[in-house]
């Protein structure tokens, strides 16, 4: 099982979205929420994910085209 941590940046536009919970249901990861900031402008997260590798690539790559800036960590 592979892990992760990301600091996404979520535009304003998708704030409301449940972006986590969509990779974890749609990618079966698991995640875990270490802070999170929301403003008018955004949200920023800092989350780890676990799973298997591919799907946390499919997951970055599912960020990417959603317009989430995904910012590794470790």
């Amino acid at each position: 099982m592979a892990k992760t941590v990301l600091k996404l940046t979520i535009p304003q536009k998708l704030a409301d979205e449940p972006v986590v919970q969509h990779l974890m249901r749609d990618f079966d990861l698991t995640a875990v929420i270490h802070q999170g900031k929301f403003t008018e402008k955004g949200a920023q997260i800092t989350v780890e994910l676990h799973g298997k590798a591919k799907e946390i690539e499919s997951a970055l790559d599912y960020l990417s085209q959603a317009g989430v800036k995904a910012e590794a960590l470790q």
